[in-house]
């Protein structure tokens, strides 16, 4: 498995829920981790919490129907938060049939989430998304669908308009993420036409090898070989962050014009 960051996580019992919601989301052009839960437990754990979580988007009765009391699902929620998200500063979105309930799981949410010592997980606040409207994006009659879509991305930039921080700093990770991806595509082709094919591993190892010497001089190199590299990629990264920062997205600032 690869760690990974992850700015958006949906969480769902249901599993024809949780395929609606990230289908939804999808639509509406957000990047989506789905996680289900099966009998009170994730059914798949990563093997670290994500780091870089923005936004969680969960059902309120992730325990089902039958426990449906907020001391009972919120307990279980705190300990899934402690599963999939690594200390962040996240806002946290409860798609749900019951809405009334928000308010009360959210203190409670707050509350336990400081009795079990994890307040750097609590969530920087809280909106509500109605269920029936994200799941309404998947619905055949295109027309419906259509409507849902337009509805659910409305409320999203409601969200952003609320907190254009937010917006703002998961543009800059989406940007650093292309840089990142822009420098691997460079060096491949670059790799390729010096005739060392990306289907040949023992010359593409060879030469990353090299890239660590010559970043860290040899002495040093086969004690730190991904340090090595890493450095050796950070100026063609840092030219594809300056050719990101000119495409002039919008960044949050706060000051009198």
């Amino acid at each position: 498995m690869i760690d990974h960051s992850c700015p958006v996580i949906v969480l769902d019992d249901v599993k024809q829920e949780l395929w609606q919601i990230s289908h939804g989301l999808g639509v509406c052009g957000l990047p989506i981790m789905s996680h289900l839960i099966i009998d009170g437990k994730l059914e798949r754990e990563p093997t670290n919490p994500y780091e870089g979580v923005r936004i969680l988007f969960t059902d309120l009765h992730v325990l089902g129907p039958t426990q449906n009391k907020p001391e009972l699902y919120v307990s279980a929620l705190v300990k899934f938060i402690r599963q999939l998200i690594s200390p962040s500063t996240y806002l946290i979105v409860f798609w749900s049939a019951f809405p009334d309930e928000a308010e009360e799981a959210w203190s409670l949410l707050v509350s336990r989430l400081k009795t079990a010592k994890a307040d750097n997980l609590i969530p920087f606040a809280y909106r509500v998304l109605d269920k029936t409207e994200v799941k309404d994006i998947s619905d055949e009659d295109e027309n419906i669908a259509a409507k849902a879509t337009e509805s659910v991305k409305k409320s999203i930039a409601a969200i952003f308009d609320d907190f254009p921080q937010l917006k703002s700093f998961m543009h800059w990770e989406s940007c650093a993420s292309r840089a990142a991806a822009a420098t691997s595509n460079e060096l491949i082709g670059k790799l390729n036409k010096g005739g060392i094919p990306f289907t040949d591993g023992g010359a593409i190892k060879t030469t990353l090898k090299r890239m660590s010497q010559e970043a860290l001089g040899y002495p040093h190199a086969p004690n730190a070989p991904t340090k090595g590299v890493y450095q050796a990629l950070i100026p063609i990264t840092q030219d594809w962050l300056n050719r990101e920062g000119t495409k002039g997205i919008p960044l949050h600032t706060t000051h009198s014009a």
